[in-house]
């Protein structure tokens, strides 16, 4: 077997045996910079504080000043005046939603 040929198999197996990863979002309505013990000591957030180190803290993103479209956003990768949620929060009698041709996570 050459060399280029046992990469290829090792590369393969390699593949095969690696574990899916998890993500996990934490999207939380009024949640400030400081609202959490990573950025503020005086909050005691001991899970979140515990996420955070053992993973990513996105901490450089732009979100919307209400939720409807903050959320269209982050579950679809549009920006709001994409998808015609740029006008604030939907309320429950309003006919209105998301784009239904669009795929969403689940």
């Amino acid at each position: 077997m050459t060399l280029g040929a046992l990469l290829l198999v090792a590369s393969a197996v390699t593949l095969v045996a690696a574990k899916p990863q998890h993500i996990v979002f934490i999207v939380a309505d009024d949640f400030g910079w400081n609202d959490v013990g990573f950025n503020n000591p005086d909050m005691i957030t001991p899970n979140i504080n515990a996420l955070a180190q053992g993973g990513i803290i996105l901490n450089q993103s732009y979100v919307q000043p209400v939720c409807t479209p903050s959320r269209n956003s982050w579950m679809s990768g549009y920006y709001p005046f994409r998808s015609g949620l740029s006008h604030g929060v939907i309320l429950p009698q309003q006919a209105v939603c998301a784009p239904t041709n669009r795929t969403y996570p689940p």
